[in-house]
């Protein structure tokens, strides 16, 4: 007896205390809920310098974001179910709005603003329990060109500060694909827009594209043209497609159900878990049709015997140059005993730290 006792002695003393992370629970998710297990309170690394406020209700709510670095301000609105209505984010004085609507607890319609105005509207389709894919359509030129500017500049080093486009009609779709962890494992956008460019933007945009299809004759005659017909416009057309493959790792999200950066291109705002990596591959094609009057104009007469061959080579032609995306994002966690994010570091070595409020 006093060796069975001795032994069951030894077997409870021997056993493991429970692990933090055997012992948490994550809150259920609810679709547009932004209910994490623990609450951010500061996110800080290079260029990124955010402040997080909350309420003293119960569930907390997040009511605002405040990043000093990039001068970039959020702030949320909930419905009477929790559910986020509004999420605002104001940056150098430009604001843009994402209004969410629910139709029997799942994403029905997304509205997105631009300074007060209506710039889009998202129809969401459902597969499976997840969102499935987001339709854009009423698609302002103004939202266009807030984002293309910025893409432009940062990736591929053109000023469009002062180009000049009206758009006819775009439209964009977004569709996404879910793996058994409740995770975005792809996404793929397509985007068609068309619309009118004028000769002096044009020249802007693509004048290098033109000068090499055009060949020794098109890089004489395009700063003629463009000085003396800036002002017409040529029909032009924008399509693309992007795919992107998402990877994981099995730990918590913080940013699961944070809707503050609308959907798209947001695995962490859908995901369970955190994204490792985001491989985005795609292709831009950029078309424009050139237009010539029949007659050579009086400032070309000096090539008036070549307007005609010049006018059957290029009038009604469509000239077109592709811009291949192939960009990978990736980031290193390291994690508290819950297993919830306390850093990252991203494929260009910087380093986010995440810090909670409780």
């Amino acid at each position: 007896m006093m060796c069975a006792v001795a032994l069951m002695a030894g077997a409870v003393s021997c056993k493991k205390d429970p692990k933090p992370e055997d012992e948490y629970v994550n809150p259920t998710y609810v679709e547009g809920v932004f209910n994490p297990g623990k609450h951010l309170s500061k996110v800080v690394g290079n260029d990124i310098n955010e402040e997080w406020s909350w309420s003293n209700t119960d569930p907390q709510q997040l009511t605002g974001i405040a990043d000093a670095s990039s001068h970039t301000y959020y702030n949320f609105t909930y419905k009477g179910s929790g559910r986020m209505a509004t999420s605002n984010i104001n940056v150098d004085g430009t604001t843009i709005t994402c209004s969410y609507e629910y139709d029997e607890g799942t994403l029905d319609r997304m509205t997105v603003r631009l300074n007060g105005n209506i710039a889009a509207e998202g129809t969401t389709g459902y597969a499976g329990g997840n969102i499935s894919r987001i339709d854009y359509s009423n698609i302002s030129g103004d939202l266009i060109w807030h984002f293309a500017r910025s893409y432009a500049s940062d990736f591929l080093g053109m000023d469009l500060s002062a180009a000049d486009l009206e758009f006819t009609n775009p439209t964009l779709s977004d569709v996404f694909t879910w793996d058994e962890a409740q995770n975005v494992k792809q996404e793929f956008v397509t985007a068609n827009i068309s619309g009118e460019i004028s000769i002096s933007d044009l020249f802007t945009v693509a004048g290098d594209m033109l000068s090499d299809q055009l060949g020794a004759m098109g890089s004489l005659l395009l700063p003629l043209i463009v000085q003396n017909m800036g002002d017409s416009s040529f029909a032009f057309s924008i399509t693309g497609d992007v795919n992107v493959d998402y990877a994981y790792d099995n730990k918590y999200n913080p940013y699961r159900g944070l809707w503050y950066r609308g959907i798209s291109f947001q695995p962490m705002s859908l995901s369970a878990n955190n994204f490792t990596s985001a491989h985005a591959m795609g292709n831009l094609r950029f078309n424009v049709k050139i237009s010539l009057p029949e007659e050579c104009p009086a400032f070309l007469s000096d090539y008036a015997s070549y307007w005609s061959m010049i006018y059957l080579m290029v009038n009604g032609q469509t000239f077109g140059q592709d811009i291949p995306i192939d960009e990978t994002l990736t980031r290193t966690y390291q994690y508290n005993a819950i297993g919830f994010p306390t850093s990252y570091t991203d494929q260009d070595g910087k380093t986010v730290t995440l810090t909670y409020k409780d």
